[in-house]
């Protein structure tokens, strides 16, 4: 990495949620320009997204400033102002942290300013709009084909999450291999410092948790409802997220701010996936970082960071009869509850932010050089 050199000037864009009750591709754009922005001369421009709430005028001509500190801004821009931005900027890479429509600008205007663009794949819109989003507009439909299609054939490299997501990506596109990165999501310090919080005992009946949206049926709440229901008086089950319909039997919580999850997290003791489509969730990571043993699908990214028995369990979708397995197999002996939760807990070491970035720029670096 040319640490001696100036600092590279990079855009990133996507979408920029300032508060901490974040989705997963939200979590990673802030993460990352966190990082990034005071290693390299950075910006980070999103779009006037909300149509309820700005006008067409906002949307074409509309300029804020979201944040700024000696790190880097972040701005709000219009279409015009976007155009302008860049080609003041001169950037020598434009990075897409997050799958918007207003991105399609970038590789029209690349004809004019000399830049190369990146592009983070937290999944692929064509596949998950075709089989979990029934319910969108074929004109909705129509308008992410193309973004997603610009994005998969003129970036100069993809940073994909999962061997998974780069198999489904190429039965809609021609996928290149010299374009494709591997890589993977982060997870925040304050995960691994619940972990040595962390009290181990024995219980009547252990804490399990889910995070799960009844309208994301590629979440698998509804296998999880129907798989557990012969053991759910053995476990306190809670799930947490939107859209969920409450029962007695179960504890529901909506979606929390990082460090109240983290906090929550360390009175936990299983955490489940469900999801028969996730590229690289998160939260899974952030369970782990606070001790608390994964059982997930294989699905899933983060599986291939787990063994069975050693930091948690690997079990197919579909397949409830593996997951109550599991799940007795660690009501009933503590030894491996402790072993398990200490082992998971050192993912930590790998999936800290700061080196997940330093290997995003280690990697503009290479593609500038290429």
């Amino acid at each position: 990495m040319n640490s001696g050199s100036e600092k590279i000037k990079i855009i990133f864009t996507g979408r920029y949620n300032s508060g901490e009750i974040l989705t997963g591709p939200e979590k990673v754009a802030k993460r990352i320009f966190g990082c990034l922005s005071n290693q390299t001369n950075s910006v980070f421009i999103e779009y006037f997204f909300d149509g309820s709430k700005y006008s067409i005028w906002k949307k074409l001509f509309g300029k804020e400033l979201i944040e700024s500190d000696s790190s880097g801004k972040i701005l709000r821009l219009g279409i015009f102002p976007i155009v302008l931005f860049i080609i003041n900027y001169k950037p020598r890479l434009i990075h897409v942290l997050t799958f918007e429509r207003f991105v399609l600008i970038l590789f029209f205007l690349k004809k004019f300013v000399k830049y190369k663009i990146s592009y983070t794949v937290h999944g692929i819109v064509q596949f998950e709009n075709s089989n979990f989003k029934k319910n969108l507009s074929i004109t909705v439909k129509i308008k992410d084909k193309i973004v997603e299609c610009y994005l998969m054939k003129y970036s100069n490299k993809l940073f994909f999450l999962s061997e998974q997501s780069v198999n489904i990506a190429r039965k809609y596109y021609n996928v290149v291999n010299d374009k494709i990165i591997l890589t993977t999501n982060g997870v925040d310090e304050i995960f691994n410092k619940m972990f040595f919080e962390r009290k181990y005992e024995e219980k009547s009946k252990l804490n399990v948790v889910l995070v799960a949206d009844s309208k994301r049926v590629e979440k698998g709440l509804d296998f999880f409802l129907k798989a557990i229901q012969p053991i759910q008086n053995d476990f306190i089950f809670s799930i947490i997220g939107e859209n969920l319909n409450s029962d007695d039997q179960k504890n529901y919580y909506p979606k929390m701010p990082t460090d109240e999850f983290a906090k929550y997290l360390l009175n936990q003791d299983i955490f489940i996936s469900s999801s028969f489509f996730d590229t690289f969730p998160v939260t899974t990571l952030e369970a782990m970082a606070a001790g608390v043993i994964p059982i997930v699908t294989s699905e899933t990214g983060v599986s291939r960071f787990i063994i069975n028995e050693e930091n948690g369990f690997v079990y197919s979708c579909g397949d409830d009869v593996s997951l109550r397995k599991y799940l007795l197999e660690l009501e009933i002996d503590f030894q491996l509850r402790k072993r398990l939760s200490q082992n998971a807990a050192t993912i930590y070491n790998q999936f800290r932010w700061n080196e997940i970035s330093k290997n995003y720029l280690e990697i503009f670096y290479r593609v500038l050089n290429d």
